[in-house]
């Protein structure tokens, strides 16, 4: 819980090996406390052993870290189907050795998200470092861990609604989770289980498919309280434009939801953000 003032350097040594000179760490303040700190890493632990950091675990070492995956801004907005995918990774967590950080820009091929692309490259270059450094495999502690987790491990049902079957299909196997389809249509009308819903990976989702390729008709969706970033991958993924006005959570739309349009129209979509200073959302 302190920040260090950074180094890059830890000693130098001459021809013999001698130590010449030792830089000492610096802390420059307290951010949060051992407490808080400590329970941070247990819950970066948990995105690893349960969550969406599960390709980042390196066997016998205790891993905690977090996977990020952003769109890349373009002229007008979001480009269509450009990421960055990220994963950053502390071990061991209950005696930190290692802090690393992978990005990759712009990968290529059916998978983008940080957990999927940058947590496995993550997981060789930290288990070759944590070996070079002489870190003890905690290997007994994490085997009982490990099968705990197993049993236990569970995962959120995304939201595919108003997704292509194919789309739908990639999300879903994403989660770790299988689909069954009920129709024949190109896109998803509703799922069961409900999206955000907490199931045990390798669960079934049904979807009920709508619409057929000859059908340009789509029914716009309810992007309330949706950010940026969602709404562009919702109306993309259903054949419309987006234009956006403002930031933070979608609070009003033309056309309104359950509106009928053509697939490549536009929808129009204004954002407002929580005013810091009294606590009102204010639109932009």
């Amino acid at each position: 819980g302190t920040l260090l003032q950074p180094q890059i350097i830890h000693h130098i040594t001459d021809n013999s090996g001698n130590v010449v000179q030792e830089y000492e760490r610096k802390e420059v303040r307290r951010v949060v406390s051992e407490e808080v700190a400590n329970e941070v890493c247990l819950m970066l632990e948990n995105v690893v052993n349960k969550g969406t950091g599960s390709k980042a675990y390196v066997d016998g070492y205790r891993v905690g870290g977090k996977s990020g995956t952003a769109q890349k801004p373009g002229p007008g907005g979001y480009q269509d189907g450009k990421y960055i995918a990220s994963f950053c990774a502390v071990a061991p967590v209950d005696d930190p050795r290692v802090v690393m950080l992978v990005m990759i820009d712009e990968p290529s091929g059916a998978l983008y998200q940080g957990g999927q692309v940058a947590a496995p490259v993550l997981q060789k270059i930290m288990a070759d470092t944590l070996r070079y450094l002489g870190v003890v495999s905690q290997v007994t502690e994490i085997k009982s861990d490990k099968i705990q987790v197993k049993v236990e491990q569970q995962t959120s049902v995304p939201d595919v609604s108003n997704l292509s079957v194919e789309e739908a299909k990639k999300v879903i196997g994403v989660a770790g989770l299988e689909y069954e389809l009920d129709g024949t249509g190109v896109y998803v009308g509703s799922q069961t289980p409900a999206a955000f819903s907490q199931v045990p990976v390798g669960t079934k989702i049904l979807l009920k498919t709508v619409g057929s390729t000859t059908d340009d008709n789509v029914t716009v969706p309810d992007l309330t309280g949706k950010y940026v970033r969602e709404v562009a991958e919702i109306l993309n993924a259903m054949g419309l434009k987006v234009k956006t006005e403002g930031s933070g959570t979608a609070f009003e739309q033309t056309p309104v939801p359950g509106a009928k349009l053509k697939r490549g129209d536009v929808v129009t979509v204004q954002f407002k953000e929580e005013n810091a200073a009294d606590g009102q959302i204010e639109p932009y």
